[in-house]
């Protein structure tokens, strides 16, 4: 035992894992969220570290020659510390590239004209639709600027959109945040987001692409051949792509744990390649033929769902096992994986913060390292084998994936481990039927009856996740999670399955490691704890929301926002209740909302202004308060700035920080001179692109809350404001 390796290293593996920290290192250091000293270690441990695991190697050599077992590990740790710092290296500069791309977008505040042609319908709200253009042009002053990102456009929900369609508009362009952006946004190249007037949007008919073309094809015979939930259900099956998928149905899979389906991955290219093989042995096809073959339909199936890191993950570890079998080479899941892993980053070098990603390659890992272990415990305890593998891969994977859940979602469900027990065996008919049968009725349309068959399999599924997200203590409200975490976790997998040392040894590590995620964790879900008075503000795109939270009761200011950006502004702040609402923003054809969110958030008292006092609106809450333009709630006083029979401002009053006016959305010329006219004494003013002129020599700074703020185009001083809420890439134009 004593001349065997611990771990046997793959080089793939190592290089894999350079490049993912160096992108990582890369991206945060371009943003500025490593200090000095921070980058100077960083570049000097991985220095250390490579020239000490040559410089092992080097002296190693002559012993580990002489044994059989570890005639090869010098050579590969020699060549594993060459590839790390390498990889290292390549992603720090891979990654620079596009972030100072986006780094460098400039913000269009005048009017100008945008062009551009419907690369991506992404969602349709209760009031708004939002898809997103790519091609972009600006004219701005009569010049002609191209873009190389894409925009985000909200407009009407009755606005029609087709993929491929050419958009014109007047408006203006805000940047994304970048310095504090989701990397999602950088990954699919989106830089800007506009709010569009149906009025001043113009729609022409454009050429769609091959791609657009068969999608729109494959959803018009869905819906013409399934009822309508089922059709859109089977769209996102077969591409990924939620088109009109009801939020309801979403959230259902959600809290079934059952989500996965939705989004195609590993899974479905599994299920696609065992079908292939099937039909290709039936046909007798030759062995080189059947590779060819596969390769080219998983490449054209990548190009339709638009190469997500799941697809092409999936899809380079089949063609890979596919060689492995023609050449008779020995398959190595985790080598498999990890060659797909550079491959994606190399090319696409910002996959690694997308969550399609995280999950896909989690997953397999889990499956490669811990599946094993959970089977074999399984079986000892009497567990069919069948039942126990399928349970081994829902638990492992589930273990793997909560901390990102935990950071990308705001509730995590219980019953996904069982619920896809029962729910995938159904699933591999239901997808193999849906894309053999959507393809038949693509050439042949008079077959699209056939989609009924699919569709009673999917019915089904829909009656399991049904069930399982009625189970109200099947899921959980989550904060953020440390990805410490998910390194431990990492760790445990790979002490688990790959270190061949002593049981004994092997058992105190695991137990040290698993006391550390069950303790790291548990401290990720305690609620915080709040001293003295606070007032924390949260960006909402439809108007400003607040909360004061005192002796941990928490008074949320303001309701007009879905119950998904509460769950995140929640998540982010750790508090899991709400006491009181004081909704004086509220949208009455958005009273089903406000009422989910009583509900959730176990609201003891909401406060309706006076022009709300229906019997209508009153019987859908249990505790109603109605006032007139002012109310005391605790230790804070809220009153309603009117001006000309419209609500432009609220003022909020406190016992500890003082006099806080907060604006709504855009105030007009005339709303604004009001507002410095009638409250210029105040301890706190916050901005959220209000347009408020404000003169930055009058500003006495001591307070920073970011956000999007209103820039500085002077004109009119607030010389006693004490405090100013403002964005921080803003922060350079007010001389903070």
């Amino acid at each position: 035992m004593t001349n065997k390796r611990i771990v046997n290293v793959r080089v793939t593996c190592v290089a894999f894992i350079g490049l993912m920290l160096g992108i990582l290192f890369a991206y945060n250091w371009v943003l500025s969220r490593l200090k000095t000293w921070h980058i100077v270690v960083i570049i000097l441990f991985v220095l250390a570290f490579c020239i000490a695991v040559f410089v092992y190697a080097s002296l190693t050599k002559q012993y580990n020659s002489k044994h059989e077992y570890r005639k090869n590990v010098s050579s590969v740790l020699k060549i594993s510390s060459i590839c790390f710092l390498f990889a290292f290296i390549f992603g720090s500069v891979l990654i620079l590239k596009p972030v100072y791309d986006a780094l460098k977008l400039k913000d269009f505040d005048d009017k100008v004209t945008v062009s551009g042609v419907v690369c991506d319908y992404v969602h349709e709200d209760k009031t708004y639709k939002k898809f997103i253009i790519t091609n972009c042009s600006v004219i701005e002053d009569e010049k002609l600027n191209k873009l190389d990102c894409k925009i985000v456009i909200f407009t009407s929900k009755a606005t029609s959109v087709k993929l491929g369609d050419k958009v014109i508009f007047d408006g203006t362009l805000n940047r994304y945040g970048f310095a504090n952006f989701g990397a999602t946004k950088l990954y699919q190249n989106i830089g800007y987001q506009c709010f569009v007037n149906v009025d001043s949007l113009e729609m022409i008919n454009g050429k769609q692409s091959l791609k657009d073309q068969i999608k729109n094809v494959t959803y018009q015979r869905l819906i013409e051949n399934m009822n309508y939930d089922n059709a859109t259900i089977s769209y996102a099956v077969l591409f990924g792509e939620k088109q009109g998928l009801d939020q309801e149905i979403s959230d259902m899979f959600n809290s079934a744990g059952i989500s996965h389906i939705l989004a195609v991955s590993g899974l479905h290219i599994g299920i696609l390649v065992a079908a292939l093989y099937f039909i290709f042995k039936k046909l007798k096809l030759n062995k080189y033929l059947r590779v060819i073959l596969l390769s080219l339909i998983l490449l054209f199936y990548c190009y339709l769902c638009s190469f997500t890191p799941s697809v092409c993950r999936a899809s380079i570890m089949a063609v890979i096992l596919a060689l492995c079998d023609i050449y008779k080479i020995e398959y190595d899941s985790l080598s498999s994986l990890s060659i797909a892993g550079v491959i994606i980053l190399l090319i696409s070098p910002l996959s690694l913060f997308t969550i399609s990603f995280q999950l896909s390659f989690l997953c397999i890992f889990a499956i490669i390292s811990l599946a094993p272990s959970i089977t074999r415990l399984l079986q000892k305890i009497k567990t069919p084998k069948i039942l126990a593998s399928s349970l081994a891969i829902s638990i492992s994977t589930s273990l793997a994936i909560i901390p990102v859940l935990c950071n990308s979602f705001c509730k995590v469900g219980l019953l996904g481990v069982i619920a896809n027990v029962f729910v995938l065996p159904l699933f591999s008919v239901t997808y193999v039927l849906t894309f053999v049968l959507i393809v038949l009725s693509l050439i042949l349309p008079f077959m699209g009856f056939l989609l009924c068959i699919p569709e009673l399999f999917l019915h089904l599924i829909k009656v399991v996740a049904d069930y399982c997200s009625q189970l109200d203590f099947a899921m959980f409200k989550v904060f953020s999670v440390s990805y410490w975490i998910l390194a431990l976790i990492i760790l445990f997998a790979i002490v688990l399955h790959f270190f061949m040392i002593k049981k004994y040894f092997k058992f105190a590590i695991l137990a040290i490691v698993l006391v550390s995620v069950v303790s790291l964790f548990a401290n990720c879900l305690i609620e915080n704890k709040y001293s003295g008075e606070n007032l924390i503000f949260c960006q909402n795109y439809k108007t400003n929301t607040f909360y004061y939270v005192k002796d941990n009761k928490v008074t949320m200011i303001g309701s007009d926002l879905d119950i998904d950006y509460l769950y995140s502004q929640l998540k982010t702040l750790k508090l899991k209740t709400i006491d009181n609402i004081i909704a004086y923003d509220l949208q009455l054809n958005d009273l089903s909302n406000l009422t989910e969110i009583c509900s959730e958030f176990e609201v003891k008292k909401i406060y309706l202004p006076k022009r709300f006092e229906y019997d209508s609106i009153a019987n859908r809450f249990d505790n109603v308060e109605i006032y007139n333009e002012e109310i005391t709630v605790g230790d804070v006083t809220y009153k309603e700035i009117i001006y000309n029979d419209a609500v432009i401002a609220v003022y909020v009053k406190t016992l500890d920080l003082g006099n806080l006016l907060v604006p709504e959305l855009s105030p007009t010329q005339n709303e604004s001179k009001y507002l410095i006219d009638n409250f210029g004494a105040l301890d706190i003013i916050y901005l959220n692109k209000t347009g408020l002129n404000v003169d930055k020599q009058d500003i006495e700074s001591k307070l920073y809350i970011y956000n999007d703020a209103g820039k500085d185009t002077g004109g009119i001083g607030l010389k006693d404001i004490k405090y100013l809420v403002i964005n921080e890439m803003t922060k350079g134009e007010f001389g903070l």
